[in-house]
């Protein structure tokens, strides 16, 4: 069985602490919210000799893949950063929220509409990676 942990649980200055994880573990990272430091030192850190693979935590924040009001060059933009960590830290996952807010009962249609557009925009960012 493999894991990987969440840096989620190693907020902010504690974050170079998981590299006292065993290092089989993997490590999933939320790109969102680390500076060019954290990135570029503590991810090293991290990393080092660790045979558990790297993930990419995607961005998420305000983002449903599945709004039909979506500016999708705009999100697709901001999904260009992570895809550009994941590909230059060797990431083996890639994670992505579709989202599909509702905020009142909805009909059939209107979930399959909302679920058309979030796997649409999927295969794009897909492409986009």
């Amino acid at each position: 069985m493999k894991f990987s942990v969440s840096n989620s649980c190693f907020v902010a200055d504690s974050f170079a602490a998981m590299a006292d994880l065993p290092l089989d573990f993997g490590v999933e990272v939320q790109s969102e919210f680390g500076t060019d430091f954290y990135w570029k030192t503590n991810l090293a850190r991290v990393m080092k000799d660790r045979t558990g693979a790297l993930s990419i935590h995607g961005q998420f924040v305000d983002i449903d893949l599945a709004a039909e009001d979506l500016n999708e060059q705009e999100i697709f933009d901001y999904y260009q950063w992570g895809f550009d960590m994941y590909n230059k830290y060797h990431a083996e996952h890639f994670v992505i929220h579709p989202d599909g807010k509702l905020l009142a009962p909805a009909t059939a249609e209107q979930i399959e509409k909302m679920r058309e557009r979030a796997i649409c925009r999927m295969g794009k960012l897909s492409e986009l990676a």
